[in-house]
């Protein structure tokens, strides 16, 4: 049986990733996708002072299939 940690910190699968990942995805840099964060342009929520990004809606806003 997998254990959850395991399934958490393997982000090429994650479905919540970080602004890092983000940019690694899209080839644009971490504080560009931090501010698409802060301004609303990119859906993503802030807990604990880090953004979460959910990957599938990053995917689907620049146009790749997840």
């Amino acid at each position: 049986m997998p254990n959850k940690t395991d399934s958490t910190n393997n982000t090429s699968q994650a479905l919540i990733i970080r602004p890092t990942k983000a940019a690694l995805l899209t080839g644009l840099s971490t504080r560009t996708i931090t501010r698409m964060c802060e301004a609303g342009e990119l859906p993503a929520v802030k807990l604990h002072g880090k953004w979460l990004i959910n990957r599938s809606e990053l995917m689907r806003i620049i146009g790749v299939q997840a």
